[in-house]
């Protein structure tokens, strides 16, 4: 039986919508690209801005507009992960656009992850359960616990995604900024915490 061979393009209706108003759509394509490059940007100065009061966080990991990561994170290089492009350390996630976008998505969340490279021989095992207690008695709060083979411990942002998309699209973007350098400041308690498993010696000025 042969196959019968389509010449046309398969498009649903709101694809079709799109493809028959192509040259504005690729205008409004150029302006999305140039929007997430800002975004991206965005990030790296709430970063910075988290780095001067703790310097030797030292390692940003911006996936802030990454479709399939949506997040940004925050490390040292003293805590490297089993990722060599990722740090272990402090992260917020699903707030990339589209997930800041869609209700189907998981909610805003920030936490701490723990991965080490098997080199270093960490057991983990050995340390999740008197971590997480720490780690949620500096933060005063429960914990999501969604580790594996890893060490990751979440919360909801109390900021929902309605509201932080607010703030982004009404010209709140400094509440905005504001708010996840505060949740990173929150996190921050836990740096003695991460340095312990990974054996880093207290520096001048941590």
């Amino acid at each position: 039986m042969k196959t019968k061979i389509k010449h046309g393009m398969n498009l649903k209706p709101e694809e079709r919508f799109l493809f028959e108003r192509l040259p504005d759509v690729m205008r409004l394509e150029g302006a999305m690209a140039a929007i997430r490059q800002e975004y991206y940007l965005f990030w790296d100065n709430i970063f910075k801005r988290v780095q001067k009061k703790h310097p030797h966080l030292d390692w940003p990991d911006n996936r802030s507009s990454d479709k399939k990561w949506a997040q940004f994170g925050i490390g040292k290089r003293d805590w490297p992960s089993a990722w060599p492009n990722w740090p272990s350390g402090f992260y917020v996630a699903n707030i990339s656009f589209e997930r800041l976008c869609s209700p189907k998505e998981e909610n805003p969340c920030a936490g701490i992850w723990i991965q080490p490279p098997k080199k270093l021989r960490i057991d983990l095992e050995s340390i999740r359960k008197p971590f997480i207690q720490k780690a949620e008695r500096l933060l005063g709060m429960k914990l999501r616990d969604e580790s594996k083979s890893d060490i990751g411990l979440y919360y909801d942002l109390p900021e929902s995604r309605e509201a932080l998309r607010g703030m982004l699209v009404r010209k709140k973007e400094a509440k905005f900024a504001d708010c996840m350098v505060e949740h990173f400041e929150k996190l921050a308690k836990t740096i003695p915490l991460v340095d312990e498993v990974f054996k880093v010696k207290k520096k001048r000025g941590a």
